[in-house]
């Protein structure tokens, strides 16, 4: 009986997803799940928080990698023009993929609020994504800052490419210069506030959808080069080579940014030169089509349930854990600490198998009316 409800939980992998992006997602998920869970191996010793900073590279890689992939749907669905019922289509596909989840987490955060009676910065710009669009995100559902710039990256570029396009026939130029257009408003409008203002590094800035548009705009970029250019896309292990350098700067700029008084030049360019060297790996990785161990199926299982743990992880489940208990010990922290990453894997493999991929599959009879 249990073996049957394993195989039905976890079979959700597709022959044809691209096990090195997957092996990308996993990393980039477990990496913002052990930052938010840090503090349960206290008790252990202080020296966990060096992963405060791994939440950090951990979205940012997520933010490249829908750059990616969300570009690849955008330059296929414009290779015959690009028009406002394409346009249609591809929001409808988009949000029974996103938004669903994100209501339903948004209910469990308030449900909880109610029950353990806490004060909450809950507003009603939840609803619309617009609770961090200009301003700091409030403290509550914390994670769902992230989704609001995606969310917004969904609605501006695909708009402003059907714009574009209407003027230039060319989809190769069209989506260079749609890309070219958002990326410098984002970076100018970031460069702005850095030197007009005195705007903390994480809250003021990190976390503000109009200053971080540029970082999805490089996954877009990049897949825009594997289309037009190909020949430079085979140069896999030069482009990794690049990648992994400016991903050593950048993790260097970062730390500065955490846990010293960060300078002008790492506020603003610390997010490219992650970006960026996210971006150089992903000729490497994309090669990397298929796994052969048993190790490769939970890798692609945690990529598949990402956008779950991503949202039940910290609001959810860390919340409830540490509310019945927290621990006290070194090794209640260790246990504390499996318990977490087991709870929640199983908890959002769940909610993948009986929510998440059921609405998705929604959006192939809702997209064909579009």
């Amino acid at each position: 009986m249990l073996k049957n409800f394993y195989t039905k939980l976890f079979s959700n992998h597709n022959s044809e997803r691209i096990y090195g992006l997957d092996i990308m997602r996993a990393v980039a998920i477990l990496l913002v799940i052990c930052s938010h869970s840090r503090f349960l191996l206290f008790p252990i010793s202080n020296k966990f928080d060096i992963m405060k900073s791994w939440g950090f590279y951990g979205v940012e890689i997520f933010f490249v990698l829908s750059g990616y992939l969300i570009g690849g749907i955008l330059i296929k669905q414009s290779q015959n023009g690009f028009s406002f019922k394409k346009l249609k289509t591809f929001w409808v596909r988009r949000w029974f993929r996103t938004m669903p989840n994100y209501y339903l987490v948004l209910l469990f955060n308030l449900i909880i609020i109610f029950v353990l009676k806490q004060q909450s910065e809950f507003n009603w710009h939840f609803l619309s994504f617009t609770q961090n669009l200009f301003n700091p995100h409030p403290n509550f559902y914390s994670e769902a800052w992230s989704l609001t710039i995606e969310e917004w990256f969904y609605i501006i570029l695909p708009f402003l490419l059907v714009l574009i396009f209407k003027v230039i026939k060319s989809t190769k130029r069209a989506i260079l210069l749609s890309i070219t257009i958002v990326f410098l408003f984002s970076f100018i409008m970031r460069v702005n506030a850095v030197y007009t203002s005195e705007l903390s590094w994480d809250e003021s800035l990190r976390k503000i959808v109009i200053y971080r548009l540029d970082s999805i705009l490089i996954g877009v970029f990049s897949v825009w080069v594997q289309f037009y250019y190909p020949s430079l896309w085979k140069k896999k292990y030069t482009s990794l080579a690049i990648g992994l350098a400016l991903l050593c700067v950048a993790i260097f700029l970062s730390e500065t940014q955490l846990y010293k008084q960060p300078h002008v030049f790492t506020k603003i360019f610390t997010f490219s030169f992650f970006n960026f060297g996210t971006a150089f790996l992903l000729p490497y990785f994309s090669k990397i089509r298929h796994y052969k161990t048993r190790l490769g199926g939970i890798i692609t299982h945690i990529s598949i349930i990402s956008y779950s743990i991503y949202l039940l992880h910290y609001s959810i489940i860390y919340r409830i854990q540490c509310k019945l208990f927290y621990p006290e010990t070194g090794s209640e922290g260790v246990m504390a600490f499996s318990a977490f990453i087991l709870l929640t894997i199983l908890i959002s493999s769940i909610n993948y198998k009986v929510f998440e991929l059921p609405m998705t599959r929604l959006r192939e009879r809702f997209s064909k009316n579009a």
